[in-house]
């Protein structure tokens, strides 16, 4: 058993530059991707347009240009078909051709009929943004991530909110949508310390090499006692919760984990990975009070930085393919997304078991949330029982989860929720109101945001000690490709991969311990801060 104490900061899937403690210089993060390879060999120039289509076919431009009013890419280059066999070239190096010029001579691609883009041309593209795809980053990396480069932080868009001239960091979004078919909505408790009365705003960031698409961020408030809680279940309902126990007992191999789980503060309670099988489960035990009234058991977890060092070493392995496998989940292949949640499901999440009064251990639910930066809270409602001590199982993987509280509540009652949509969206770069961003938060798009970039949110309401507040976010998030993951390039272990899950998380085992002990000190010192510059400054 392993107990540590979360970082200061108290801060999945997922990467960055940061401030070089050493002496390095550093720069802002470019918005500049650098195309693999075999597009360099396709251009005199090293720019480049590379082009996914819905239908499998790719585009390879040398020179092209964006229509934004038509919602049309036109250029020349190449045109490939599914199995990437050329079917046709156009010549050409204008970007500026008249009319009838482009309409004859030039490839003219709508946007509807586009899913990934991969571009070395800087700045941001306007009009197309949403659908770039990262190729290599630029710029420098800090000596903690050259050395270990699949430990680095990353992550889906976190939120702040401000209290005492410090900024706290309360939740992360859509953990698991790492492209547009895995897109999901999010809801989270944001634990508030805040003066009854004090204005409420979010701080939405990018921090890591990622091009984060944000469909919607909302704020949900409920109802309550000032001194109850509101939790959500499995299933979607809010439940009011009073009367809140610690457990009397809480186990692990026989060993008391109470003081681990009591509380929700700076200690969790994990354990380190198997040396042979990142598949092993493990068990914890715990007993409660019986209430005697219909009661709920409160889990406030995190996950270790395991699925993040196996996300980014099979995304490794994919290399300068990444773009091909990432388009396929998105069209024709619907067997690829299958193939990557497999590594979700096997992982599992934490089962949740109750011991009837005939002695059998019946499941009852399981807690699967992703995310390794935040601590989230899910209420699992139990069934009356008439024994005495309510005992509860939960089987988990090993090394995947770090608990932070395991407590039992009588639930109150069903709450609804009042939704907050973004009155106003400020850029924390220009201290001015956006209106382009606040319309894609209210669901005219996505709000595309790049390493280092922040917003303020702000819903028009103040703090109240009689309300709960969940964050509501949807979207998505494309991963940045990391120079120094291109070493462990290997297509053929990336279908095996995929083809033989389990025996892939037997074999990523021994990589996965060799770093596990150091994994949480390189992820938090390694993440970009909310001015554009790497380095923790919050």
């Amino acid at each position: 058993m392993q107990v540590k104490r979360k970082d200061t900061l108290n801060c999945f899937l997922l990467a960055t530059l940061t401030l070089f403690s050493l002496g390095c210089s550093f720069k802002r993060v470019s918005r500049e991707l650098v195309q693999v390879e075999e597009i360099k060999l396709n251009s005199q120039n090293n720019e480049y347009l590379k082009v996914h289509m819905q239908n499998g076919d790719v585009y390879i431009f040398h020179s092209w240009k964006v229509d934004k009013p038509n919602e049309i890419i036109f250029g020349f280059g190449n045109h490939l078909d599914y199995n990437r066999n050329l079917i046709e070239t156009r010549g050409g190096t204008g970007l500026s051709p008249s009319e009838s010029e482009r309409i004859h001579t030039q490839f003219l691609i709508p946007f509807d009929e586009i899913v990934i883009l991969e571009t070395n041309q800087k700045g941001n593209n306007p009009g197309v943004a949403a659908m770039v795809l990262v190729g290599l980053t630029t710029g420098a990396f800090s000596l903690y991530c050259s050395i270990n480069p699949k430990a680095c932080f990353g992550s889906c868009p976190t939120f702040y909110v401000s209290g005492l001239d410090v900024q706290n960091l309360v939740g992360e979004g859509f953990s698991s949508s790492i492209s547009k078919s895995f897109e999901d909505t999010d809801i989270d408790l944001i634990d508030l310390n805040m003066e009854d009365g004090a204005p409420l705003q979010l701080i939405l960031k990018n921090e890591a090499l990622e091009t984060h698409l944000v469909n919607k961020v909302n704020l949900l408030s409920l109802r309550k006692n000032e001194v109850n809680r509101v939790f959500q279940s499995s299933n979607g309902d809010f439940h009011e919760v009073k009367d809140i126990e610690n457990p009397l007992k809480a186990t692990y191999h026989s060993q008391l984990i109470t003081d681990f789980v009591a509380t929700k503060d700076d200690k969790e309670w994990f354990s380190l990975a198997d040396t042979f099988n990142l598949l092993k489960k493990e068990t914890l035990f715990l007993e409660f009070s019986n209430p005697g009234v219909s009661s709920g058991l409160i889990i406030e977890k995190r996950q270790t930085l395991m699925t993040t060092f196996l996300f980014y070493h099979f995304f490794s392995l994919m290399g300068n393919a990444s773009s091909h496998y990432l388009a396929g989940m998105e069209t024709s292949e619907p067997g690829l997304s299958k193939k990557v949640r497999a590594f979700q499901e096997l992982l599992g999440g934490i089962e949740v078991f109750y011991l009837n009064d005939k002695g059998n251990w019946i499941f009852l639910d399981k807690i699967a949330e992703d995310g390794p930066i935040v601590t989230d809270s899910h209420l699992v409602t139990l069934p009356l029982l008439d024994t005495p001590i309510i005992k509860i199982k939960l089987k988990l993987n090993q090394g995947l989860w770090r608990i932070n509280t395991l407590n039992l509540a009588v639930l109150e009652r069903k709450v609804a929720p009042e939704i907050h949509v973004p009155l106003q969206v400020k850029s924390n770069t220009t201290n001015l109101a956006d209106t382009v961003a606040l319309s894609k938060l209210k669901g005219d798009g996505y709000l595309v945001t790049f390493p280092g970039e922040a917003y303020t949110l702000d819903y028009g309401i103040t703090y109240r000690k009689d309300r709960e507040y969940f964050v509501e976010s949807k979207g998505y998030y494309i991963e940045w490709m990391r120079e120094e993951w291109l070493e462990d390039q290997n297509l053929q272990g990336a279908r095996r991969a995929m083809l033989h899950p389990e025996k892939f998380l037997k074999e990523m085992a021994l990589p996965f311990k060799a770093i596990e002990p150091k994994m949480e000190e390189i992820f938090w010192n390694t993440r970009i801060s909310g001015n554009g510059t790497p380095g923790n400054d919050y």
